[in-house]
């Protein structure tokens, strides 16, 4: 791991210190461990599945999409092969 400098602040300590300041100083400030790590660990699990859902969601909309298209584009040529007979 990288050594850090002191006078540098990344965008997660900015957001724990956003969501709950204490919590910040009790583990950037202290460097104490939180008594909840199993259920951090159980959260991180849980959101990594909810975005595979929502990425797997995100593309069959995208299929949906194009498949309607292609139904309008087929539904169009028909009614103009139809109009020409």
């Amino acid at each position: 791991m990288a050594k850090r400098h002191h006078d540098v602040v990344s965008a997660s300590e900015i957001g724990s210190w956003d969501w709950c300041p204490e919590a910040w100083r009790l583990g950037q400030g202290l460097g104490l461990r939180p008594g909840n790590e199993e259920q951090l660990a159980q959260g991180e699990r849980f959101h990594v599945r909810t975005a595979a859902v929502e990425r797997r969601s995100g593309t069959a909309l995208r299929i949906g999409l194009v498949l309607f298209a292609l139904g309008l584009l087929a539904l169009g040529a028909y009614l103009l092969a139809a109009a020409g007979r």
